[in-house]
């Protein structure tokens, strides 16, 4: 790889960990509020997502280079999770479908920079964001998540249950 693809690469990592700290941050926030308590189970699932796959993140990076950055994305999550907690079910969906689809690009981008040996995980972040954008689409389609939440988590969320929790 070259310097600047090796450069590139460790960048998205660190977009990639940032936006999962931001996802998980704001999910609990969501929770933490008995937001949509119709579809509680589907925030813990998504909060799940987020966090097994930030976890999954963290091995590829130095995270005090990102301490700072995390505070940032936390406070942005509260305030992100006070906007949607006013929203309907299909308005948040909506969002969702927006910001996995604009992401996508460089999920893609960095499971093509990723070095061998970190090829297996950079492809579990890519399944991740397919997984958060087919659930959104099922759920605005009306067919409920037909088991695509529960299917990534089995395969690759081990060792999460929800917020506050191992």
């Amino acid at each position: 790889m070259s310097e600047n693809s090796d450069q590139r690469y460790r960048d998205l990592v660190r977009w990639a960990y940032l936006g999962e700290e931001f996802g998980a941050a704001f999910l609990a926030d969501l929770i933490a509020a008995d937001a949509h308590p119709d579809h509680r189970p589907d925030l813990l699932s998504l909060y799940q997502l987020e966090e097994s796959t930030r976890r999954r993140l963290a091995g590829h990076l130095d995270l005090a280079t990102v301490d700072t950055h995390r505070i940032r994305q936390r406070s942005a999550a509260y305030d992100f999770a006070q906007t949607i907690v006013g929203e309907s079910w299909a308005g948040f969906m909506h969002e969702t479908t927006r910001i996995a689809r604009e992401a996508l690009p460089q999920f893609e981008q960095l499971l093509a920079l990723a070095p061998s040996e970190a090829t297996v995980d950079m492809q579990v972040v890519f399944d991740h964001e397919h997984t958060l954008l087919a659930f959104a689409e099922h759920q605005l389609s009306g067919r409920g998540d037909g088991g695509i939440l529960a299917s990534h988590l089995h395969t690759y969320g081990a060792g999460v249950t929800g917020p506050g929790t191992a």
